[in-house]
């Protein structure tokens, strides 16, 4: 009897003719979404129907934020960003505003041009930005270090970021939060 992975394989390959046409890693990739579809086909028990696996899909961000650095260069804090469109419509970014700490600046940077040897050269971000799907877009945020006892109380910043879907009517608003890093302080403890 085959596994429920074999099965699943079977039956999401089962109208397709010629096999070895499909892209490389294509099963795999469907594989990983193994739960969500037995998950579909057992609705009625686990997650209440189609309804609310839609409404469960519905309140995945479709900007999906990396933060791949964070650290002190001189007297400012500096953390880069990687913003991901998930969808299949164009969105715009439109604004970015600090809102933690308080009564502190904000600048956000963005690759302008790549020097010699693929060095990326940041200037001055340019908003609104048109975010096409399946694109990212590298950002730099840089704001004042925080004296060491605002730091140890609370090291991390938290940017608000606004956002146009192509797709939808309204805009949308989310939260960006990133730890800050700070040379010369004591090691954090764990709560």
């Amino acid at each position: 009897m085959p596994s429920s992975k074999q099965g699943l394989k079977q039956n999401l390959t089962s109208g397709i003719a010629d096999k070895k046409s499909l892209p490389e890693g294509f099963l795999t990739g469907l594989e990983a979404f193994a739960p969500l579809i037995s998950a579909m086909a057992a609705s009625s028990n686990a997650l209440g129907g189609p309804k609310q696996i839609k409404e469960l899909l519905a309140k995945i961000d479709p900007v999906a934020v990396v933060i791949k650095d964070s650290l002190q260069e001189g007297d400012m804090h500096v953390v880069t960003t990687t913003f991901h469109n998930q969808t299949s419509h164009g969105i715009y970014l439109e604004s970015f505003e600090l809102s933690h700490p308080a009564n502190s600046s904000l600048t956000v940077e963005e690759i302008v041009e790549y020097a010699s040897m693929g060095t990326p050269k940041m200037g001055p971000a340019t908003l609104p930005y048109l975010l096409i799907p399946n694109t990212e877009k590298i950002y730099k945020f840089k704001l004042p270090v925080m004296g060491e006892k605002a730091f140890l109380k609370s090291p991390y910043a938290s940017v608000s970021l606004t956002y146009s879907k192509l797709d939808e009517k309204s805009i949308r608003k989310t939260d960006v939060v990133f730890r800050l890093r700070m040379m010369r302080v004591k090691p954090l403890k764990a709560n």
